[in-house]
């Protein structure tokens, strides 16, 4: 938390970026509601003011209208979408987090899947598919260098999932496997900043924290980084 901030978004500091393969979807949910119903009371009764504390948002209908967001933007329709979860089913003997997250979103009214990504295919009119439905956005699991793991294995291309990508259907992008620590270096480096909007520098500044690569090698301090 920044010191002396008033404002508690201008508290927020990010760590990293977590975009392929959000972890926790299921169980924060349930530890969230555990704490407001069991550990708060107790709280409350030392310090008034945690009685005033609610439940976060549940990550999981987050995610859902994230989704739909992203299937109106590129589909032009307000409907809720047929939602894929794409995953390696073989890696899991319970589901994994998608097995528990999409009968959670089929309660809630979401037309939501769970697909192992060899069941995608490409129907004759161009739609991704697996079986007889039809998807209007895709959310993974796996990262790009895993699924083509799972091409040299599976023997060739995995169209459905291919076609997905150039149709724009699958959230994250490509771009989202640019998610590591790391890449943060490069918000934080003062080099970098003529490529950001000064706007754009100036969140990045208050909000991404000062990040390198450890490696032998010479970088600047967080102190000479602010003048930029």
């Amino acid at each position: 938390l920044s010191p002396g901030a008033t404002d508690p978004a201008d508290k927020i500091k990010v760590i990293e970026p977590n975009v392929v393969g959000i972890g926790g979807m299921t169980y924060a949910p349930i530890a969230d509601r555990a704490l407001y119903t069991h550990v708060f009371p107790l709280l409350a009764e030392r310090d008034p003011e945690v009685a005033g504390l609610g439940m976060m948002d549940d990550p999981r209908s987050l995610l859902a209208e994230d989704l739909k967001r992203h299937a109106s933007a590129i589909g032009g329709s307000d409907r809720k979408p047929t939602m894929g979860f794409v995953d390696d089913k073989y890696l899991y003997r319970f589901g994994g987090e998608f097995g528990r997250l999409v009968p959670y979103l089929k309660m809630a009214g979401w037309d939501a899947h769970y697909v192992d990504i060899r069941e995608l295919d490409v129907s004759p009119e161009g739609d991704v598919v697996a079986g007889d439905v039809r998807f209007d956005v895709l959310f993974r699991f796996l990262e790009v260098r895993e699924i083509i793991d799972l091409e040299a294995t599976f023997g060739g291309p995995l169209h459905g999932m291919r076609a997905a990508f150039q149709k724009g259907i699958v959230v994250p992008s490509v771009g989202g496997d640019l998610e590591h620590k790391s890449a943060f270096e490069i918000l934080t480096r003062g080099d970098f900043s003529k490529y950001f909007p000064a706007d754009e520098v100036a969140v990045i500044h208050d909000h991404v924290l000062w990040t390198r690569v450890i490696c032998p090698r010479f970088t600047n301090p967080p102190s000479f980084e602010r003048q930029y």
